[in-house]
């Protein structure tokens, strides 16, 4: 096994920043803190995913992830996909350089480069559950891993926005796609009961933010063993600006349109159109099923992380379908 830790950098992540911070102060900062590592550098979409694999296959067991959402997304896709060790055998660090860097609110990761190199170092390791959704491309299923928050509906609509864009800003995007989007017809299975709804959004959370600092499952915990339902029904357009301030504290759930719920899977499907976002990457289409691996991925976290969570927890209240 090697005790070398492999540094997966996206260079373009952050707008270019990703290259940038690694050969400004990173590779100096993990020299000077005598951390033994290695750097690769990704060259497209998918290959964090690929180098995991081929890295754990080569006896590489602690990877840093140094880059956004979608790169963290993509190792930890490679950590669940190889089939080399258990995934636990693997641990995870974040370096985030990205613009909208929401998984690491919920575990409580700094921005500062220094203190991350400090919880790589020092950290505490930290196992968390992680989603599984199928879903397809055409008339082929697929299958992805996500560790923070997957969705259809508005957000996947936004998601494609920004995809499409070189304004990698969320807010701006979600009100542009307001203009546009409608509300969609569903039909949700989950806990055994199947009803019909039309929708705004609908939300599965291992993790508690999306969208550059939404809470928009402010009672997730990750490492219950459950997903965490947000499901924001057929509200207006005027009615989803006005709760706009209130999806970054979460108290947007109290509105009458909003239901949260927990389950271990639930299926989505419409005879519309229903796209979908994982981590915040753009994938296929429904029909879409959510289901959950509890204890399945180990990330290097602050010391105190397991405190906060499990304040959390004592808070949190979990609701029924």
């Amino acid at each position: 096994m090697n005790n070398t830790w492999l540094i997966i950098v996206n260079p373009q992540s952050g707008g270019g920043k990703g290259l940038k911070k690694w050969n400004k102060s990173v590779a100096q900062t993990l020299t000077k803190e005598n951390i033994a590592h290695q750097v690769l550098f990704t060259e497209g979409t998918n290959h964090a995913t690929e180098l995991t694999i081929e890295a754990v296959k080569n006896g590489f067991r602690k990877i840093v992830a140094m880059g956004g959402d979608g790169t963290i997304h993509e190792v930890t896709n490679g950590i669940l996909q190889q089939n080399t060790v258990p995934s636990t055998d693997v641990t995870m660090a974040v370096i985030p350089v990205g613009s909208g860097n929401d998984w690491i609110k919920t575990m409580q990761i700094p921005l500062n480069i220094r203190e991350n190199v400090e919880i790589i170092k020092g950290g505490k390791t930290y196992i968390q559950d992680v989603g599984v959704v199928t879903y397809f491309e055409g008339k082929t299923q697929q299958k992805r891993y996500f560790l923070n928050v997957a969705g259809t509906g508005f957000d996947a609509f936004v998601a494609q926005s920004m995809e499409n864009t070189k304004a990698k800003v969320y807010l701006w995007e979600l009100l542009k796609g307001l203009i546009n989007y409608q509300n969609i017809p569903v039909t949700i299975k989950a806990q055994g009961r199947e009803r019909e709804e039309t929708v705004f959004a609908f939300n599965v959370g291992i993790c508690q933010y999306f969208g550059s600092g939404m809470k928009i499952a402010p009672k997730a915990i990750p490492d219950d063993g459950w997903l965490d339902v947000t499901l924001i029904k057929n509200i207006s357009k005027f009615g989803v600006v006005k709760e706009l301030i209130n999806l970054y504290d979460g108290s947007f759930v109290n509105n009458p349109y909003v239901e949260t719920f927990r389950s271990k899977k639930i299926t989505v499907a419409s005879e519309n159109d229903i796209y979908l976002q994982l981590d915040g990457e753009l994938l296929g289409h429904g029909p879409i099923e959510f289901s959950i691996i509890p204890h399945s991925l180990k990330v290097q976290v602050p010391l105190m992380v397991e405190q906060l969570i499990l304040e959390n927890e004592q808070q949190a209240v979990g609701g029924s379908m």
